[in-house]
């Protein structure tokens, strides 16, 4: 077997598996819901389709474009990196030949450097500190003191692995991009402040009340403030 398919196909498993443990967390639903504008996204008409195929609140029938987008709203990203780190970290301790085999590969190749480089990319643009003021949008503090330590886990895993990659850490090897995600990151935060600050106050609001003009204004406020920080990340999902 071909060093390529052999690696591939191990690391697409073993991120798959620890990836899946994370969305079937019975935490998570509760988690997603709430750190996310995911319901924001759903009650705007922003696409061609519903967010939902049937309207049902599970993510199976979440299609996957507003689940996209309202991770990289919230800075989180996790559908691009999650599981990378672990099934990177499996293979450089349990088969250091075959990390090897990879380390080269992302160095040679043009599909694995494309593949490794867009995880990088994707790693650069999520905030912990924002992904954080997000969290706190969430009630219940087991909840979300459980899926964002899962999550910031996976997030140093993978930043770490990827540095033995790429043999550099993202700011040594992409400066340029660096200080521009970071100057991004500081004009967006006051931006996300006032999506948060929105979420809360349009959350708190009987539902009953989302006809009149008040939490219509509430929810127009949401809109322009989930476009405003798509157009600067230039990502829909």
């Amino acid at each position: 077997v071909d060093p390529l398919e052999a690696n591939m196909e191990t690391l697409s498993k073993e991120s798959m598996k620890h990836y899946m443990e994370l969305i079937h967390h019975d935490s998570f639903i509760a988690f997603y819901r709430q750190a996310t504008p995911i319901d924001a996204i759903e009650a705007g008409k922003i696409g061609s389709r519903p967010a939902r195929r049937t309207g049902q609140t599970t993510l199976a029938d979440l299609r996957a474009i507003p689940w996209v987008f309202s991770w990289g709203q919230a800075r989180f990203n996790i559908t691009s990196w999650y599981g990378v780190g672990t099934a990177l970290n499996r293979l450089m301790n349990e088969n250091p030949g075959q990390f090897s085999v990879l380390v080269k590969q992302a160095q040679e190749d043009t599909l694995i450097r494309y593949i490794i480089s867009n995880v990088d990319t994707s790693l650069a643009a999520t905030d912990e500190t924002i992904m954080s003021q997000y969290a706190d949008l969430v009630g219940d503090s087991s909840v979300r003191d459980t899926i964002m330590k899962m999550i910031v886990s996976e997030l140093e895993l993978t930043r770490e692995v990827l540095a033995e990659v790429f043999t550099a850490p993202f700011q040594v090897r992409r400066k340029h991009h660096y200080y521009s995600n970071i100057l991004r990151s500081e004009a967006l935060k006051p931006l996300h402040k006032k999506q948060i600050g929105l979420l809360k106050e349009w959350r708190s609001k009987d539902r009953a009340e989302e006809e009149k003009a008040s939490s219509q204004g509430i929810l127009l406020e949401l809109q322009l403030t989930i476009n405003g920080i798509a157009s600067a990340l230039r990502n829909t999902g």
